[in-house]
């Protein structure tokens, strides 16, 4: 615990977060796991990790794709605005991040 509290929070978050994400698509089911997954491929990206954008924005596609999550017909019932608009910044982040590789 000592390590952490010398981490910057956004390290903590990404490390915790991705111990506990299952690591098969279809136990990924639900907004809050397609919430976390967008998340962390935005964390990938601020931080200059092509490797977890591209992790996490693909299991995010993925479970986004596989789920109908892009479809707010298909979230759950009783979300309230912040949610709401959470999820749509999310859908429109995923739809427009441009990755460039550089060799």
């Amino acid at each position: 615990m000592h390590e952490l509290r010398n981490m910057p929070r956004s390290e903590v978050y990404f490390d915790l977060a991705h111990e506990i994400i299952p690591k098969f698509l279809g136990e990924l089911r639900g907004l809050d796991w397609s919430r976390c997954l967008g998340m962390l491929a935005i964390y990938g990206w601020q931080t200059g990790r092509s490797d977890v954008l591209h992790h996490y924005l693909g299991l995010y596609l993925g479970a986004v794709s596989l789920y109908g999550m892009d479809d707010e017909k298909n979230w759950p019932n009783g979300m309230n605005l912040i949610e709401l608009e959470l999820g749509r910044r999310l859908v429109s982040i995923s739809q427009s991040v441009v990755v460039v590789h550089r060799n």
